[in-house]
């Protein structure tokens, strides 16, 4: 670097510093919403490219410490299109659906899978079912309700009893 004075002027003439290192890093905060305008709580914000990221709070809100004034984050939530924004126009972000990507997900009882990928029959017990009933537990609500499922009963302090999947003639006859 070199170094010339003329007239009460200083001139600096040399390499730059690199972009990455001119501006210093800020904290960012803002709001994810969804096109209602309703508060998109546990979507994920990461910087692109980085290892920083942080999920959304209750309120849709989130907070980065530490972030390149020129960096982009990478908005992501399940069943929306995930949206680029620059760090310094993070204040709303506005999630738009992927309407042609969702798609029904059954929970099972050892997990979850799409409609399309099970295999089998499903059986559902709707709150109506039970609004004339007092179940004190999960087998009074499925005894009856569940076609197919054989509901044991044990009548210890304990509990207990049994479930079985299309009773004890199927699986022997």
């Amino acid at each position: 670097m070199t170094a010339q004075v003329q007239a009460k002027t200083i001139s600096l003439s040399g390499p730059s510093l690199p972009e990455k290192f001119s501006k210093p890093p800020v904290d960012i905060s803002g709001t994810v919403t969804d096109a209602k305008g309703n508060a998109l709580a546990g979507a994920t914000v990461t910087v692109k490219g980085g290892k920083n990221a942080i999920v959304t709070d209750q309120s849709g809100r989130f907070s980065l410490k530490g972030v390149a004034d020129n960096a982009v984050l990478q908005i992501s939530f399940s069943g929306f299109i995930t949206e680029e924004v620059a760090a310094k126009n993070a204040k709303t972000i506005t999630l738009r659906e992927q309407v042609n990507q969702l798609t029904d997900v059954v929970v099972i009882g050892y997990g979850t899978a799409k409609k399309k990928d099970l295999t089998g029959a499903v059986a559902q017990v709707k709150a109506t079912q039970l609004e004339n009933e007092n179940p004190r537990s999960v087998q009074d609500m499925l005894r009856g309700n569940a076609p197919g499922l054989d509901v044991g009963f044990n009548a210890s302090a304990k509990g207990g009893g049994s479930l079985q999947v299309r009773g004890r003639a199927s699986l022997t006859a």
